[in-house]
Parts: structure tokens; C-alpha cells; sequence
């Protein structure tokens, strides 16, 4: 599962980046007069002004959006299972202590 979600991480962060360069290129060609390359945001920008929020196709994308988030959200508290490291035969595992415990205690290698 932890391979998974880091394939998702990925995948979302370089469309994500993707995303922010195309959007950065648009800006500039609007800026000199050039039409939208990859994003049409002249015929968003006029859907936008004519469709309402209670209008079917933006509360079903709306309704998408949310959903995504959620498998996101789930994804990423699902429960994984535990990693442990593989111990040799009648080795003693020993906590983290300080220097001055450690000194003290036979089984540090000290």
C-alpha cells in the first residue's frame, strides 16, 4: 500500500507541476495577444459566466472533485501494516538510551 500511495503522490505532483507550467504559458501568450494554446479559457471563461452553481454539469463536477479528495483522504489513513526489522537467533534487542546509560550497560558493545 505504501508503494501505492507514493505512486499517487507522484502522479498528482507532476500533474500538478505539468499544470502549473501550461498555466504559466497561457498567461504569458493572453499577456501577448496570442490565442489560448492547451487551455481554452476563453470558452471557460464564458461558460462560467452563464452557467449558474445549481446548474447539473457544475455540481456533477463539483460532486467528482469532492469524491477524489476523499479517496485521497481514505488513502492515505488506511491502515498499513507494520514494518519490523528481522532479528538474529538470541540477539537481545536493546532501546535508544543516552551516552551516560550506555556506558553503564554491558550489552551497548562498549
Amino acid at each position: 500500500m505504501r508503494v501505492l500511495s507514493r505512486l499517487i503522490a507522484l502522479a498528482v505532483a507532476l500533474g500538478l507541476f505539468v499544470g502549473g507550467i501550461v498555466v504559466a504559458v497561457e498567461i504569458v501568450f493572453a499577456e501577448i495577444g496570442r490565442e489560448p494554446w492547451v487551455i481554452p479559457y476563453d470558452e471557460w471563461y464564458e461558460s462560467a459566466r452563464i452557467n449558474a452553481w445549481s446548474s447539473p454539469s457544475t455540481r456533477r463536477l463539483a460532486l467528482a472533485l469532492v469524491v477524489a479528495g476523499l479517496l485521497l483522504l481514505l488513502l492515505q489513513l488506511a491502515r498499513r501494516r507494520p514494518t519490523a526489522l528481522a532479528m538474529e537467533m538470541g540477539a537481545r534487542p536493546t532501546p535508544r538510551t543516552s551516552t551516560a546509560e550506555a556506558s553503564s550497560d554491558p550489552w551497548c558493545g562498549r
